[in-house]
């Protein structure tokens, strides 16, 4: 696992350190590949949760994660395909609110379903990935093809890395830390709700 993040690492440097064959029109002037990168982390509705993915991920076991993981990264161009789409299908806010409290509660029961249960629960999860990095900054892209391929490699890195990073941990306090965290991402969604549907 840790020659295969360092492989990849190796990878995802090589590819940034050349931005002219990847760039192409961007309001920030990076370019959509470096958009596709960056934009889930930088934008709290889409960090939290792959975050909370990633720390849900780490408590199924390195089998399972695998698999997960897998699924994640594969189903994001859907969810993107239907940002650039504007089906109107996941209504933004209240559906980021939903999973944020829901990622957040499932890593804080440490709820580990069966495999069928875990992969559906993980494409919800990466459909809303691939829509909610899309949805806004749509009209801003200039290659839909590079921004998604660089947003597959930036979600999908950050849950490979954290989930590894976890996995590869053998600490008591490991499992308190991720079900506190989980517990912090779950009163973010609540928080967020109430302030945005005051009742």
């Amino acid at each position: 696992m840790v020659i295969l993040i360092k492989i990849l690492v190796g990878i995802f440097a090589g590819v940034c350190s050349f931005p002219l064959s990847a760039y192409a029109h961007f309001t920030t002037e990076m370019g959509d590949f470096y958009g596709g990168i960056l934009h889930p982390i930088t934008d709290s509705q889409t960090i939290l949760p792959i975050l909370g993915f990633a720390l849900w991920t780490s408590q199924q076991g390195i089998k399972q994660a695998g698999k997960m993981m897998m699924l994640y990264a594969g189903i994001i161009p859907i969810g993107a395909f239907m940002g650039f789409m504007n089906t109107g299908f996941l209504p933004g806010h209240v559906f980021w609110l939903c999973v944020l409290a829901g990622i957040g509660c499932l890593i804080t029961c440490e709820y580990r379903p069966g495999l069928p249960l875990a992969f559906a629960i993980t494409v919800v999860l990466s459909i809303y990935a691939g829509y909610a990095n899309v949805f806004e900054v749509k009209d801003k892209i200039g290659d839909p093809v590079l921004y998604i391929v660089g947003l597959i490699l930036g979600a999908g890195l950050l849950v490979l890395y954290l989930t590894g990073f976890l996995l590869s941990r053998k600490v008591e306090w490991k499992n308190i830390a991720i079900r506190i965290a989980g517990c912090f991402i779950f009163v973010a969604g609540v928080l967020f709700f109430v302030l945005k549907f005051p009742f």
